[in-house]
């Protein structure tokens, strides 16, 4: 194909998101050693890209207020800044995910969040083609990739009900366009639920029943074959508190 003055190379097409249910993520954490484990802990319930967990320092943990601070991200070997403004965010910091840390604190070798035996900066392609790999092979997981983790947790905030603005301002997206391009299509049941909110403002108890008989059927039931869909659905039948139902058992 030859381009003319002015025109760019197609985009592929986007790869399919491949997410997994809370007992899948449990059942990879419980086949880990640490810090292997706190670390996949990490992509699961902050939604943090590999570069921004690589270049993650101690310093940008903070405990008393809940919150992991992205400020850098680590690109060959290098620390740099992320990739945009709004990725330069604070991400609340499960109960869960905080006690590992704390744990993990205890004996670190490096001023690296996570790092090689030797105090270094995790090789990015060894650990993407070899170490996370075998860490599925491991729980008897299929294949999917690191930045799939990223998408297991955004579904997990759209099935308990997240706000896209907040899912926006965790991913760190640079607009909450780039959040509803991405995950709309996983969203639906929010929307239903936004309208039988403004029925109960304005005509309180008079709502009547098919508007709540509806949302039974339509809440987690994604198209055949679906499994973000069956994800959603999956994490909705355990409740409405991530944090502290969801990620329970996680990291004991």
């Amino acid at each position: 194909m030859r381009l003319t003055r002015g025109s760019t190379w197609p985009r592929g097409e986007d790869k399919e998101m491949d997410v997994f249910t809370p007992e899948e993520i449990r059942r990879l954490l419980d086949a880990q050693e640490e810090p292997l484990r706190t670390l996949l802990l990490m992509a699961a319930l902050t939604g943090m890209r590999q570069g921004e967990l690589f270049g993650l320092l101690w310093e940008d943990i903070d405990f008393a207020a809940h919150l992991i601070h992205v400020r850098r991200s680590l690109w060959r070997g290098t620390l740099g800044t992320p990739k945009s403004r709004r990725s330069r965010r604070a991400i609340d910091m499960p109960p869960t995910l905080e006690e590992a840390l704390r744990r993990l604190s205890a004996i670190r070798r490096s001023k690296f969040v996570f790092c090689s035996e030797r105090g270094t900066p995790l090789d990015a392609d060894n650990f993407r083609h070899r170490e996370f790999p075998q860490a599925l092979r491991r729980a008897g997981l299929r294949r999917v990739r690191f930045h799939d983790l990223r998408h297991t947790y955004t579904s997990l905030l759209i099935a308990h009900g997240a706000h896209p603005k907040y899912i926006q301002a965790q991913l760190g997206h640079a607009s909450i366009q780039t959040t509803l391009d991405r995950y709309g299509h996983l969203m639906p049941q929010l929307h239903q639920a936004e309208a039988q909110k403004l029925d109960q403002l304005v005509f309180g108890d008079q709502v009547t029943p098919p508007a709540r008989r509806l949302t039974a059927v339509r809440v987690g039931r994604p198209p055949r074959g679906s499994k973000m869909g069956a994800v959603a659905a999956s994490a909705g039948n355990h409740g409405s508190k991530m944090g502290a139902e969801n990620t329970k058992g996680l990291a004991t």
